[in-house]
C-alpha cells in the first residue's frame, strides 16, 4: 500500500508532473495493491485528465 501526496495546486492532467492529482493517480494505477491519494492543497485541472494520453 502505496501513500501518493497532492501538494500542487494545478494540473494539466498529462500525469507528467510529481505532486499532481493526475501523476497521483497514474502512479496508484501503477503500484500493486491499495493505495491512497491524499489532497494536501486545493486542486485546479487545467487540462482534461485522458488515461488514453501517453505519458513520458
Amino acid at each position: 500500500m502505496a501513500n501518493y501526496d497532492v501538494t500542487q495546486a494545478t494540473d494539466n492532467g498529462l500525469g507528467d508532473t510529481a505532486g499532481t492529482l493526475s501523476w497521483a493517480i497514474l502512479q496508484a494505477n501503477q503500484a500493486a495493491g491499495d493505495d491512497t491519494i491524499t489532497l494536501q492543497t486545493n486542486v485546479q485541472i487545467d487540462g482534461v485528465l485522458d488515461d488514453n494520453e501517453p505519458v513520458g
